[in-house]
């Protein structure tokens, strides 16, 4: 038996025996893990919130050889994501990032690469949601008004003025999040697809090889499940893809960028639930096709708008 303390995401947990918890955790040194948290679901659990989903803990458990299961001793949390399920779009987010880690990462091989993918991603969600050191645009105009609260309570004038302003904050941190959340999906997507090497070519018919970005004709392309990339207009008629979605050439000059750019550093727009969501779907489709299911939270995000 090895005694291991690892940086670790929690991705889901299931109930076990009477009061146990087996947990899927991303290792930053060991890649996926499954393992058992003893008395985990008891009141007075020494593990408390540690084990909430994609919790950013440092994981202490033991392995023993030739067992799948590690015996998970304890979690220290290092970031949780509390702040961000009050937004119903953040925590479908979340629940799509555990999901698709969950099925799309091979068992106990390490990728440190997803790992900082994953960190990027929920480090963008929190600062845009006001719930890090470094939070959004909002957060510091929201404190404020919280100490002017406290200075116009004398009269009732006072407290309306505030709930004007509070009300108006509120709905100036909603359009952050709702920012932040798109974006860090549409990333986190491409990036997922992109390290499990299922990412096909996004600039070429897979049919005939026409070149789909030529700047004097660029083309139009279609993709249909249960097929690996985009096909021009023509390959399109000819294959009779009859349940086929456009994919814009705006949302793949989105994915290009995404692959060559820090998603601190994405050009400037605004990111709604329309932007490349013909992306999303057809990056859905590539780990649907590769894990041979539905995924169960896509649809629940998407309709999150």
């Amino acid at each position: 038996m090895s005694a291991r303390v690892s940086e670790a995401y929690v991705l889901q947990t299931w109930p076990f025996k009477e009061g146990d918890l087996i947990v899927s955790f991303l290792a930053r040194d060991y890649g996926k893990l499954r393992g058992v948290a003893r008395r985990a679901r008891r009141p007075k659990s020494g593990f408390g919130s540690g084990l909430e989903r994609l919790s950013h803990v440092r994981m202490s458990y033991f392995h023993r050889e030739n067992r799948e299961l590690v015996t998970i001793d304890s979690c220290e949390i290092l970031h949780s994501q509390f702040g961000l399920v009050n937004d119903f779009a953040a925590a479908c987010a979340l629940d799509f990032f555990a999901e698709v880690s969950e099925q799309l990462l091979p068992a106990a091989e390490p990728n440190e690469k997803y790992f900082r993918l994953i960190t990027a991603v929920l480090d963008d969600l929190r600062n845009g949601n006001g719930s890090s050191a470094q939070a959004g645009p909002g957060a510091e105009r929201h404190g404020q008004l919280i100490q002017d609260n406290v200075s116009h309570t004398a009269t009732p004038v006072g407290r309306s003025v505030v709930r004007d302003k509070h009300s108006s904050a509120q709905a100036e941190g909603s359009v952050v999040r709702d920012k932040q959340t798109w974006r860090a999906v549409t990333y986190f997507s491409v990036w997922a697809v992109k390290l499990a090497g299922l990412l096909p070519e996004l600039h070429v018919c897979l049919g005939c090889g026409t070149w789909l970005d030529d700047p004097e004709k660029p083309e139009r392309a279609w993709f249909a499940r249960g097929r690996a990339g985009l096909h021009c207009h023509d390959c399109r008629r000819a294959l009779d893809i009859r349940s086929a979605w456009e994919l814009s050439s705006e949302s793949r000059a989105i994915a290009e960028q995404i692959l060559h750019t820090p998603i601190g550093q994405l050009p400037a727009r605004v990111w709604t639930q329309s932007t490349a969501a013909d992306l999303r779907r057809f990056l859905a489709q590539q780990m649907e096709a590769q894990i041979e299911r539905k995924l169960i939270t896509f649809p629940v995000l998407e309709a999150a708008a």
